[in-house]
């Protein structure tokens, strides 16, 4: 990884933004009752960083997947 790259861009590079991401994906999805297929678990996973990524990229996986917005 080029670190300096991702700290001009403003992007996060240390593990508490991914581990923080990684709780709230389980908690979400490991709810009492819940089961995920590894097709519905990866389609959930791209909304996921989609909606972290901003509106452009909402839409776009949104169209993707045949959502409306």
């Amino acid at each position: 990884m080029d670190y300096p790259v991702f700290r001009r861009a403003g992007d996060p590079i240390g593990s508490g933004t991914v581990e923080k991401a990684w709780k709230g994906i389980g908690w979400r999805w490991k709810g009492r009752g819940q089961r995920w297929k590894w097709k519905g678990f990866g389609a959930m996973l791209a909304l996921h960083r989609a909606g972290m990524g901003g509106k452009r990229e909402w839409e776009q996986a949104c169209e993707q997947i045949g959502l409306d917005t």
